[in-house]
Parts: structure tokens; sequence; C-alpha cells
């Protein structure tokens, strides 16, 4: 117990009290002074202010928008646009500059984002004058026609609304003002007469006070002594007294009092300690008598260790049942991988006490490798559906790129959310553990938890991460061996069918070459025929020649290469008869006739003309051919 006042210092302090009563109130009635002179003063230097610059703030605006209808509706002088263009360049930002100066010293914050919206919006009213007022009426002839029936329905679709609209907020946050200003007032009167009552009640209180120490100054000091008398006597026989909560006076026989009780508390704490420590329960409350308290300190000390061994022990069990018991689960389920990640990412969740889990497991399509969410429990499987987690993407494939854990207590808003049925919550902690088993990464474990997760069990998710990894490795192998097998199964299948198919089609291009050996020897016969019996021009998209043969070279007595890049319009008697040839095997049909031509000489010679397109195929420069028959003697042996 600490040393209180002796007798005689507690009458002094009755008086003190007194006084230090009297001073309290005095300074307390100073602070209630300075209270009402700082209301009078935010009165007079923000609340009238800003409601004076509110006032002058609507009148702005109603004299923008009256000068503006103005602009639109008739012709305006100098003067009158200069006092639009003054609003928006000096008087507004001039108000603007005061309102918010003023708003600092406001309180509501609610009110400052409606001024700032007012502020919003009738800068975008300022841009609306300029741009669809301002600048398109420049003269009186841009107030007649089209141009002031726009403008009619301007003012009436929007600058009216617009203005009607900043006057509607301003109404309202001077409405806000004057019952502030209302209030502020309120609240000065109601402290001025709150002082006067609490003078009364000040009065009445030094009263009862003062009574009250009089009567506990001359009180007597047999009970504490007559307690201490007994409480010695069962200490003497061994027994510990019932403790009955005394309370004593602070002077100098009531802290040998307290202190002899504080000495019951203390031995009656120690022994219910120490029977708590042989029943196993360390989790009991004890507080030493003080730091130099042999008894209390060393059962402290010895009911640390003893719950440190016992935690050591549960967590060694905790950890061998977990390396079982996902044991037999990485056996039972080693057939499907799936399922395997199913089992695994929901085991692991619940041994950890967390909420929700990922399994992760690297996937390989070529070259490419990637995180694909296998499994999941609790988890917002939609975010990890369509899209696939790289090398160095985020925590986890950052997880993945170092192959070390990661744990987050400091979790990024909307990095994953945990769902309950009290609502969406963040987490507490992120642990990301890569699944490596020599050097390689096999898959990636995410679990989140609303509390934080221990350091065991981190150190145990590392410790099974190396089995899981292996047991992946080899489900993925076995899945592999089976998938490489069928595919060669399937492979084989499709062999034989190709062979098969490769023999018939062997066939049939042997078939094929032969017949189109016989139609190549049928075709260089008929082609000596023409060559001998026909003159062959074949000519490009232009109609000159780029192929002539022999026969037509000697019967119109050119040298081939005369002939070569000549246009065969050149050689024919009639322009009609070229002209209408040439419009036929235009449109890729053929045309014969009868006409003459011209030899070398200038001798007509009459031919029979058969002409035909010989199709655009790739690498054909030939467009044209025609064939040429000498009738010439045939005329002759008629006549």
């Amino acid at each position: 117990m600490k040393r209180g006042f002796t007798i005689r210092q507690k009458i002094l302090l009755g008086f003190f009290a007194l006084i230090f009563i009297f001073g309290g109130y005095g300074l307390y009635n100073i602070f209630i002074l300075n209270q009402n002179s700082a209301i009078i003063q935010n009165i007079q230097k923000v609340v009238d202010p800003s409601f004076d610059a509110i006032k002058d703030f609507k009148l702005l605006v109603e004299r923008s928008q009256r000068l503006t209808i103005g602009w639109i509706y008739t012709p305006q002088t100098k003067e009158e646009k200069d006092q639009l263009k003054a609003i928006q360049d000096i008087e507004y930002p001039k108000l603007k500059e005061n309102l918010q100066n003023l708003m600092k010293n406001w309180s509501d914050t609610s009110q400052i984002a409606k001024i700032d919206s007012v502020f919003k919006d009738f800068e975008g009213f300022i841009q609306l004058q300029k741009k669809d007022v301002m600048e398109k009426i420049l003269s009186v002839q841009d107030q007649e026609g089209e141009m002031i029936l726009n403008m009619t329905i301007l003012v009436e679709d929007r600058i009216n609304p617009q203005a009607k609209n900043i006057i509607g907020k301003l109404d309202k946050i001077e409405q806000y003002k004057r019952q502030e200003k209302e209030k502020a007032q309120n609240n000065l009167l109601n402290s001025s007469r709150n002082l006067t009552i609490q003078i009364i009640v000040l009065i009445v209180i030094v009263i009862v006070i003062g009574v009250a120490v009089a009567f506990t100054l001359t009180a007597n000091i047999v009970q504490p002594i007559t307690y201490i008398n007994k409480v010695i006597s069962q200490l003497s026989k061994g027994e510990l007294p019932e403790d009955k909560r005394t309370r004593f006076r602070r002077d100098e026989i009531g802290e040998i009092a307290s202190s002899v009780d504080n000495l019951i508390r203390g031995l009656r704490s120690t022994s219910e300690f120490a029977d708590a420590i042989g029943q196993g329960l360390f989790r009991k409350e004890f507080q030493p008598l003080s730091d130099k308290d042999v008894l209390g300190n060393a059962l402290i000390r010895m009911r640390d260790n003893l719950e440190k061994v016992a935690e050591q022990d549960s967590i060694r069990n905790w950890k061998a049942e977990g390396v079982s018991k996902f044991a037999d689960l990485l056996r039972q389920y080693s057939e499907n991988l799936d399922e395997l990640a199913d089992q695994i990412i929901s085991n692991l969740v619940k041994k950890l006490g967390a909420n929700q889990g990922g399994l992760f497991i690297v996937t390989k399509e070529g070259e490419e490798e990637y995180l694909r969410l296998a499994a999941c429990y609790a988890w917002d499987k939609k975010k990890y559906l369509e899209q696939k987690v790289y090398r160095g993407d985020g925590l986890t494939g950052q997880a993945w790129q170092e192959q070390a854990s990661i744990y987050l207590t400091e979790v990024p808003n909307n990095y994953v959310t945990i769902t309950s049925g009290l609502g969406h919550t963040n987490p507490r902690s992120i642990l990301i553990v890569p699944l490596k088993a020599n050097e390689q990464v096999f898959g990636v474990v995410e679990i989140a938890s609303i509390t934080e997760i221990e350091p065991y069990k981190r150190e145990f998710v590392e410790q099974i991460a190396e089995s899981i990894a292996s047991t992946i490795f080899t489900v993925q192998n076995r899945q592999e061996t089976e998938r490489l097998l069928n595919e060669s199964r399937n492979f084989a299948e499709q062999m034989k069918a190709q062979e098969e198919l490769l023999r018939q089609n062997v066939e049939a291009l042997q078939l094929a070459q032969e017949e189109m050996e016989r139609n190549n020897l049928l075709t260089m016969e008929r082609e000596t025929i023409l060559q001998s019996t026909h003159m062959v021009f074949r000519l490009s998209r232009k109609f000159t020649v780029n192929e002539v043969n022999e026969l037509a070279s000697n019967l119109l007595y050119y040298a081939p290469e005369e002939l070569i890049g000549m246009n065969i319009a050149e050689i024919f008697s009639k322009e009609s008869v070229f002209e209408e040839m040439k419009i036929t095997i235009s449109r890729n049909e053929f045309w014969s006739g009868i006409t003459t031509v011209k030899a070398k000489g200038g001798d007509e010679v009459l031919v029979k003309i058969t002409a035909g397109s010989l199709g655009t195929g790739m690498g054909n420069i030939n467009k044209y051919i025609i064939f040429m028959d000498n009738i010439n003697e045939i005329r002759l042996l008629q006549n």
C-alpha cells in the first residue's frame, strides 16, 4: 500500500482541498469564458462572413444568368459585356478565394463538399456561357434567325436549369449557415445559463464536502488496529484469514493494516497458483507481490518452463499428426491429379485453421510454362479461371520465380476477399509456399486467413511441401506416360491407316501417270500437226506477239525476231476485223472468221482465223492464241 498522509496532514489537506476546489472552479470559469469568446469570434470571423459570401454568390449567379440572357436577346453595350466578363474573370475568382479561405475554418466537411460542388457547377456554367453564347453571338446580326432559335433552346434546356440548380444548392448551404449561426448563439446563451447554475451547485458541494471532511478527520482509529491484531493471530497458527476486502484509511495505521491485508491476498493467490500449476492449468493469471517476491517469481518461472515444454509437445504432436495425415492423402489420391489437389488444399486449410486456400500446379503448353489453379477451398475461383499466372506475375508468380516462401501480414486491398456470414473482409495474413523438390518448383500453395498464421504452422506447410511436390511430379509423370502410351497407340493405328492410304494413292498415282503420259503424247502429236499446218501466234494481254511458229514466219516473210513484240493488229488488213476479234476473245470466248493479213512485202494473204483465250495460269505470260490457215491457194483454185 502506498504511504498516505498523517492525520495532521489530512486536516491540512481538507482545507487545501477547499482552496483547490475554489481555484479549480475559477479556472473552469475562465475556460468557459474563453470558450464563449471563441464562439463569438467564430460567429464574427467565420459564420457571418461565410453567410454573407454565400448570399453574394447567389447574387453573382443571378447577375451572370441575367447578363447571359441579355447577351442572347438584346443588343449589349460594351459596359454590359464587360460586366459579364468581370464576373467570370474577376468577381467569381475573388469570391471563390474568399470562400475557400473561410472554408478552412468550417467544421462540417459535408458543407465543404457541397460548396466545392457548387464551384464546379458554376465553372461549368461559365464554360457554357463562353463557348455556346459569348463565342457565337458576337454582333447584332447573330441575334436573328436560326441562331436565336437555337439560343432559346439553350436558355430553356441548359442555362436556366443550371442556374436554378446552382442557386438551389446555395439556398441549402445558406439555410445551413443560418442554422449554424443560430446554434452558435444558442450555445452562447446556454453556456451563460449553465455557468450561473454551476455557481449555485458549487456552493452546495462545498458545504457538503466541508461537513464530510470534518466527520472523516474526527473518526477513530480502532477498527484497523483490531483487524491487524486478529489477522496476525491467525497467521501465527498457519491459517489464511478470509479476504473481506476491507478498506483502510491511508494514514500510518491504515498503511500497516493494508500491508497485512496484501500479504494475506498474496499468500492466497500464491497457493491457488501452485495448485493450478499442479493441475496443468498454465494460463491462470498470477501477479507476484513485487519484483522481489522470491516465491511468486519462482512459481512464474516454473509455470513458464512447464508451459513451454507442453506447448512444444503439442506442436510436435500437431506436426506429426499432420505429416501422417497428408502422407495418407498423398498415397490414397495419387491416381488423379485434380482430385489429389482438392484433397490437399481442403485438408491443409482446415489443418491450419485458415479461411481460404488455392493450389496452383505448373503447367506446360509447348514452350510456355504457367501456373493454373488446380484446386481451391472457399476461394474466388473465377478470378483465375480465365487467366494464367506466369513466372514473376504477382505474389504467386514471384514465389514461383524465387523458389521461396512469402508471408504477408499487410495484405493489399482487394487482393482476395474472405466471405463469411457477417459479410466480406480482407485477410489478415497471406502465406504462399512453392512446392519444390530437387530444386524444381511443381506448384504453389496460397493460404489466406483472417488471423496471423503461427510460425510453426508455416514451418509445417514448408515441411510437407516437398512431399506434395514429389507426389505431383509422380502423378504428372504417370499421367504423361499414359498420355504418351495412348498417343503411341493412336499413332500406330494412324500410321497403319496412312500406309494403306499411301499404297492406294501410289497405285492411283501410277495409273494417273500412265494416263498423263498418253495424254502428253497425244498433245505433242497434235501440237506437231498444228505447227506444220497452221500459223500459230501466242499473244500477251496487250495483243503483242510473244511466240510465233516457223510456218507463220515463212508465209508472211518475217523473221521470227521481227514478229516477236509486234502488235498483232499491224498484220491485219482490216482494223474492224481485229477489233471484233479482240472484243470477243477478251470475254474469254472463241472467235473465227476469214480475212486478209499483210505480209512483209505488202502482199495480202487470205486466211481463216481461229482465236481464243489461254487463261491466267501461274507463270503463263501468254494470254491469247491465234491459229491462221492459208486459204489463198484454195481461193485461187475456186476462181
